[in-house]
């Protein structure tokens, strides 16, 4: 994510679709917030088996990555099955 923040213009922003892990407190509510959640947990799986680092991450991690990386906003802006549409602002005036 650092090396997207460098390379954005100013006042831009960075999309990305990603699988967001269900928080481990969170109890899925509904069938179809559990059929997410369980197919988020199997996709992490297979990223595990995959390569020993890859992983998915919670909402709390991808806000840290994002501050790390220099980003002064994050915004989750929808979602489709498993996937969440995700917005990094590099300054957050552009919002």
């Amino acid at each position: 994510m650092k090396n997207c923040w460098t390379a954005l213009p100013e006042n831009r922003k960075a999309v990305v679709v990603e699988v967001i892990m269900p928080n481990p407190e969170h109890q899925p509510i509904s069938a179809i917030d559990f059929a997410s959640s369980q197919a988020a947990v199997n996709n992490d799986m297979i990223m595990l088996i995959a390569s020993p680092t890859g992983r998915e991450r919670t909402e709390k991690e991808f806000t840290a990555l994002a501050k790390e990386a220099g980003f002064t906003c994050f915004e989750i802006v929808c979602g489709v099955s498993m996937y969440s549409i995700m917005e990094f602002y590099k300054d957050c005036m552009t919002i």
